[in-house]
């Protein structure tokens, strides 16, 4: 067993589609599996640059309570970031972000804790990338 570090947002649930762009937002520009098809609760949809249970196949979460991720993410360099790069992380692009992935997330459109929200619980793959998480503010 690793050390798991991680981080719970949490927002309403209309806000759940904006929050998906924006960490699609994140994701490397060089893709090489086909976009992840999601229906979201209230039929929004949103097409992603992630995988689910590391499959591209649609996904309907009309009638699901929960939404499993799989990601990989860029980050702007910080010193802790730098250092992953340096010791075997993936190497800095040209606009100065460092991929990191997987990154897992759990979408809970109920939240158990926070009654009318819904949360995204992201959560490092590995104990160093868990450290990683730990030590760098731009994570």
């Amino acid at each position: 067993m690793g050390l798991i570090y991680g981080y719970d947002i949490y927002v309403r649930p209309r806000k759940v589609a904006g929050v998906l762009i924006r960490l699609a937002e994140l994701a490397p520009p060089t893709r090489t599996v086909p976009p992840l098809e999601i229906t979201l609760p209230g039929s929004d949809r949103v097409a992603l640059p992630f995988t689910s249970n590391f499959a591209s196949d649609p996904v309907d979460c009309s009638a699901s309570s929960t939404l499993e991720l799989d990601m990989s993410l860029m980050f702007d360099a910080d010193e802790a970031l730098r250092e992953y790069a340096r010791t075997g992380g993936p190497g800095q692009d040209a606009a100065g972000r460092i991929p990191i992935g997987y990154v897992y997330a759990t979408i809970r459109f109920a939240s158990l804790l926070h009654p009318g929200y819904a949360s995204v619980e992201c959560w490092a793959a590995t104990s160093a990338m868990s450290r990683l998480f730990a030590r760098s503010a731009g994570i």
